[in-house]
């Protein structure tokens, strides 16, 4: 195993056929760079998979917890891929079904707690664990959304998930 910065990676250029980055731009000071490094690493053709928070109106609390600095619209990030020279094949919204629900949390916590206004030292996450019962019925959500997502994109979601390609 091995670590590094997402913006200077300590790997050759053109040595990956894949590149995994699941909720790692939002919390990159200089997102574009970290998709420069990823479009470095990848061999002509190869793919790049993505999954980051979406709506940067929902911007709350939990995510100053977790060190988010941003959260993205699909614009944005289809203008950072296709600006670094990625073709974007896919993309789409997941967490739809949960969406509304989780939307008000966020912008309840949003009202009551300004994220500009916290200290990251000051936050907590306004998630908590739950009942088996009530953990095994969003699973149940989630699966089956991850099963309509297989066959068509969705419109909104509280994530967006990607699948860009370098060009051959």
């Amino acid at each position: 195993m091995q670590t590094g910065d997402a913006t200077a990676l300590p790997f050759e250029d053109e040595t990956f056929s894949h590149a995994i980055c699941c909720e790692v731009l939002q919390n990159l000071p200089d997102d574009a760079g970290g998709v420069r490094e990823a479009f470095r690493i990848l061999k002509p053709g190869g793919y790049y998979y993505i999954s980051e928070q979406a709506y940067p109106v929902l911007r709350s609390q939990h995510d100053v917890s977790q060190g988010a600095v941003r959260r993205y619209t699909k614009t944005r990030l289809r203008t950072m891929l296709t600006k670094t020279g990625f073709e974007v094949e896919r993309m789409t919204s997941a967490n739809t079904v949960l969406f509304p629900l989780m939307a008000a949390v966020r912008l309840a916590s949003k009202a009551l707690h300004p994220p500009s206004k916290i200290e990251p030292e000051e936050s907590h996450s306004d998630l908590k664990p739950l009942p088996k019962p009530a953990n095994f019925l969003l699973r149940s959500i989630l699966k089956a959304e991850g099963e309509l997502i297989k066959k068509v994109d969705l419109p909104y979601g509280l994530s967006i998930i990607t699948l860009a390609r370098k060009p051959a």
